[in-house]
């Protein structure tokens, strides 16, 4: 078998014992790997945008794990950072330290083998229900924007029936997943990714119990106005995402995708920044996410929304083109610190920037909508937000539970967590057909966890939401976006609020539907 070839010279690394020269040979070798990446993301946008799965993403995956597995190069780096003196060296070779142990696992050949052929057998997947076809895009799509209860609650169980079908397939992706993060000293794969992000997971879970808690009052009335609302006798596991989308009576239509990037560029001249010169290109069409926002390059950033009509596309727009915006204005001085940027500040940045989909300021400026429809949109945007929550934390929950005990039976886990959050018996939502449990593991939380601080950030700058609000985004730029990772999420929201982070505000705004000033 052909030995993969490593991507950088480790040897020039390890041999360079002159600190000036070894940084100008760490910088020329890290150049190397940037190209690199830039390669693979564009692959990895062809695979998830246009479908298109090619072998040269395989390969670059095993290239980029040979490199980072050579030991010399991880100990190289301890030893240089232990002795910098630099603060920001530091931070960028600790950064970079804490990025190739990650990809480590993440980018084990044993894992990606069998992560991408369950990708690829899930996206290219047909479902024929009532004469009709479906794929995982349309299957996604219905959950927000197909009014037949019926037809969506067989999508569901149709679905579900596959995940049992191939369930075996993603418990070996498990099994591998837990198999490489134990040989690194991690219990799970789970503890491992929680350990990568900072994030104390049962601390987590009793927050947001506390948060279900908190809004079980408002969550029960939101309930009966449901029924009411749809004229349904029950709401099933496959009703709250469609409920929450489309519970405004403010006709959805007006909400086309051919306005997104006109709302966009409106939203950023407000910012006083040309939309134009921004590096950020916006496509709109079929693509079985929501959205998705990959920075290529600095100047490639290449942006994907959904295409489907309702307010809640333009959340959607707006939450990934704050990503896209992070991206852009994120100093690019240093690699490590803008390539490396932690998934929940990048997750802040894009639920901060999704408030202007639900402003009354946008609604009534942008829209020309009446007081009633804003009424209407903003009210719903509060259900919107409390169904995601429950979502959120009952997928983190299964995510759990999963790797916790692989061997456990994942229909029967997803049907016990569902009765736990949603507080009702139902069939839940099979992990083995969920495509970001395989692409974007243990990922699911941190969008609780930003929304934490995007109400914290709204709380202090003293603002409802992004539009028109110039002064705010100018400190969120220079304090946050800008310095990339050079400072943790944690220690941004501190410096920025005067306050460690917590997740009152947030249940605050769940509870009440009013967010605090």
């Amino acid at each position: 078998m052909e030995k993969v070839k490593e991507l950088i010279n480790i040897k020039r690394l390890i041999e360079e014992d002159n600190e000036d020269n070894w940084k100008s040979v760490y910088k020329e070798e890290m150049q190397k790997l940037e190209k690199v990446f830039q390669r693979s993301k564009e692959l990895a946008y062809n695979m998830y945008v246009k479908n298109e799965h090619t072998e040269e993403y395989g390969m670059l995956e095993a290239e980029v794990h040979a490199t980072m597995s050579n030991p010399a190069l991880r100990q190289t780096l301890k030893n240089w950072e232990q002795d910098q003196d630099d603060p920001v060296w530091k931070k960028r070779l600790h950064v970079m330290i804490r990025q190739i142990e990650e990809t480590l696992v993440d980018s084990d050949p044993r894992i990606t083998k069998v992560k991408n052929e369950l990708q690829a057998a899930l996206m290219q997947k047909e479902f024929f229900v009532d004469g009709q076809s479906f794929n995982v895009a349309t299957i996604n799509s219905s959950r927000m924007e197909l009014p037949n209860q019926e037809l969506r609650r067989k999508l569901h169980h149709v679905v579900v029936e596959y995940g049992v079908e191939v369930t075996e397939a993603f418990r070996q992706l498990i099994l591998t997943r837990n198999e490489v993060a134990q040989e690194y000293g991690y219990k799970d794969y789970h503890a491992f990714k929680c350990a990568f992000r900072g994030i104390e997971f049962q601390h987590y879970k009793q927050e947001c119990n506390k948060i279900l808690e908190k809004t079980e009052e408002a969550w029960k009335n939101w309930g009966q106005q449901i029924k009411e609302r749809f004229g349904w006798d029950e709401i099933y596991s496959s009703d709250w995402l469609f409920a929450a989308s489309n519970f405004s009576k403010v006709n959805q239509e007006i909400f086309t995708p051919a306005k997104i990037v006109e709302a966009l560029s409106d939203a950023t001249k407000k910012f006083g920044v040309d939309y134009t010169l921004l590096p950020i290109d916006v496509k709109v069409t079929q693509v079985p996410f929501g959205g998705a926002c990959m920075s290529i390059s600095p100047d490639d950033i290449r942006m994907v929304v959904n295409e489907r009509t309702g307010n809640t596309v333009f959340f959607t727009a707006f939450h990934e083109f704050g990503h896209a915006l992070f991206n852009a204005f994120s100093s690019k001085q240093y690699f490590e610190l803008d390539e490396f940027k932690s998934i929940i500040a990048h997750e802040a940045m894009a639920e901060i920037l999704a408030t202007i989909s639900s402003q009354e300021q946008w609604l009534k400026e942008f829209w020309n909508l009446s007081q009633s429809e804003i009424k209407e949109i903003v009210g719903s945007q509060h259900l919107f937000e409390l169904a995601l929550m429950r979502y959120y934390y009952y997928f983190s929950l299964v995510e759990e539970e999963i790797y916790k005990n692989p061997n456990c039976d994942f229909k029967e886990v997803a049907d016990q967590l569902y009765r736990s959050v949603f507080g009702k018996e139902d069939v839940g939502f099979h992990p083995a057909t969920e495509l970001l449990f395989i692409s974007h593991p243990v990922y699911v939380q941190d969008y609780i966890y930003a929304d934490g601080v995007r109400d914290m950030l709204l709380h202090t700058l003293g603002i409802n939401g992004m539009y028109g609000e110039n002064e705010a985004f100018h400190i969120l730029k220079e304090k946050f976006m800008e310095p990339g990772e050079r400072y943790s999420w944690a220690e941004k929201v501190q410096q920025i609020c005067n306050e460690p982070f917590t997740f009152s505000y947030y249940g605050n705004y769940l509870a009440t539907g009013t967010k605090t000033r």
